[in-house]
């Protein structure tokens, strides 16, 4: 991913910005305990878009989109969660999954890429729309 990223993003990023992706890639790459957790199934989308909550039962109704799901970091789908609702939402979580401070680093990671797999996603699925929306802090 950091390869393509690299490759097809950079381009169009100011050299602060690739400075920064650079960094935040290699420091979590060269982190060998980034790479030891146990799979889990994850959503691999989970956001506010994918949560179906029902106004009038004040209760979420339903998950969405399972096209992304796949065997993988758990991280992942917080960083998703952290994305849309905010640190003090996502640190509710801690009293009923605990685990979550072990792995808060690779949370925040996830989230500081997605806007560059947006912007990727968009060049290579001629998806002008996902690039500028991924692209643009970065330019």
């Amino acid at each position: 991913m950091y390869t393509r990223i690299r490759e097809r993003c950079f381009p169009f990023m100011r050299p602060a910005a690739r400075t920064w992706a650079s960094q935040h890639f290699e420091h979590f790459l060269a982190e060998p305990g980034n790479f030891s957790y146990a799979a889990v199934l994850k959503h691999g989308d989970f956001g506010s878009s994918n949560i179906l909550y029902s106004a009038e039962q004040q209760a979420i109704s339903g998950i969405i989109d399972f096209g992304g799901m796949s065997l993988g970091d758990p991280a992942y789908d917080f960083a998703g969660l952290l994305s849309c609702y905010g640190e003090p939402f996502l640190r509710c979580f801690a009293t009923i999954y605990p685990e979550i401070e072990q792995f808060w680093g690779r949370i925040l990671f996830y989230q500081g890429t997605f806007a560059l797999l947006e912007a990727l996603f968009g060049l290579e699925h001629n998806d002008q729309q996902a690039f500028e929306s991924g692209i643009a802090t970065y330019r």
